[in-house]
């Protein structure tokens, strides 16, 4: 065992040494944190005649955001803004939780029978635009009435900003995994250090080992740091409130039991297995090309597919296989096709959401090229040079 993790030093020493490598992940670390922060000091606000910085503004709009958690929104309280108009200062979050499910911008509900009832029609409209069967509409319906009626509100926008912020990172870890880890294989082919395994005792075994732990730390790790780079930075401005508040505060057309904070921790979580999914075709590919530039090619071309690239919904099977794609899992929470979207995949007699469907499929992907990669690392012949 000592040998593996001198094996695990000395992959980490190269991997490290490379400047790329560490410009890369220097660049994508000041990046996370500016996503994070830049739209704060981008301009300023006129504000009662008086010139106010994007940053105070904001700061101004989460106290108040604070301020109405736990407005109820009944009947009393759309009587109560009808009745006040413009005078009744209402926060963004409220704002945009009619706005979803009315579609209009500044209309106050008339009640909140109609309101409610608006929103199950909003919610049907969607179903059908998803093409989702008569049985999977009632299995969401079902769901749905755990939803506490009426909505309580509750500010969550550090938690919902998170996730905004991640969709970005996501992008960038493509990137870093497709500039940082095929050399991990490919340079012992381009170096023609390759020939030194012949004079091992043990074989390519322990080295492959060493050289996958290696590469699926480093990934899992760089992820973390791009992360927690973002995240930090929202939540240190807008605040860390709302962790336990339901979904439906962010997202009032989802049914999902689920709270807003455990929608970010899902997706850090996806993050996580997507980087164990990306260096295992990263590693395995720059094996069989025996190249750097063939798997950062084909990643980042992947990639910048599945941003551009749908599958309308009527083709339901093909679009649910293009929905467990990481370009479209890792995408705007909400959406239809995102880890917390309304399609369902039907497994043994279970339902499981998009983001679990994707574990479990990126799981065995990775495990499948891994067992490839190990075949033809070990099944390789050293030629004469």
């Amino acid at each position: 065992m000592d040998g593996f993790w001198m094996l695990v030093k000395y992959e980490y020493k190269k991997l490290l040494q490379r400047k790329i490598v560490c410009a890369t992940m220097l660049v994508l670390i000041v990046m996370s944190v500016l996503i994070s922060v830049i739209g704060y000091f981008s301009g300023n606000y006129v504000i009662d005649g008086k010139e106010v910085s994007v940053y105070d503004a904001h700061k101004m709009s989460v106290e108040e955001e604070r301020e109405q958690t736990g407005s109820v929104l009944d009947d009393m309280f759309f009587a109560r803004m009808r009745a006040q108009g413009d005078e009744y200062s209402i926060a963004n979050g409220i704002w945009n939780i009619l706005f979803e499910v009315e579609g209009k911008l500044d209309v106050v509900p008339e009640d909140a029978d109609t309101f409610y009832s608006m929103r199950e029609n909003q919610m049907k409209m969607k179903f059908d635009e998803a093409f989702l069967t008569s049985e999977e509409q009632k299995e969401l319906m079902c769901i749905d009435e755990a939803t506490e009626i009426p909505i309580v509100y509750e500010y969550a926008g550090g938690w919902s900003e998170s996730s905004v912020n991640l969709i970005l990172v996501a992008i960038m870890q493509v990137i870093l995994i497709a500039v940082s880890i095929p050399a991990i294989f490919s340079d012992e082919h381009s170096r023609r250090t390759d020939q030194i395994v012949l004079c091992t005792d043990r074989g390519r075994g322990p080295l492959y080992l060493a050289k996958m732990f290696t590469g699926l730390t480093y990934c899992l790790i760089a992820t973390l740091i791009l992360s927690i780079c973002s995240i930090v930075p929202t939540l240190f401005v807008s605040g860390t409130d709302g962790f336990g508040a339901p979904l439906q505060v962010a997202y009032p057309l989802l049914p999902w039991r689920m709270t807003v904070g455990e929608g970010m921790v899902v997706m850090l979580f996806m993050m996580l297995l997507a980087s164990v999914l990306y260096a295992s075709f990263a590693m395995v590919m720059a094996e069989k090309s025996r190249s750097n530039v063939a798997p950062m090619a084909v990643m980042v071309g992947f990639m910048l597919i599945c941003l551009i690239a749908n599958v309308p919904e009527k083709f339901l099977f093909l679009a649910k296989i293009w929905a467990l794609m990481p370009g479209k899992v890792l995408s705007l929470p909400g959406g239809d096709d995102s880890f917390i979207g309304l399609l369902l995949f039907h497994v043994m007699g279970e339902s499981l959401m998009t983001w679990q469907m994707a574990a479990v499929v990126w799981g065995m992907i990775s495990a499948v090229l891994l067992s490839i990669g190990y075949r033809w690392y070990k099944n390789y012949q050293v030629t004469g040079r």
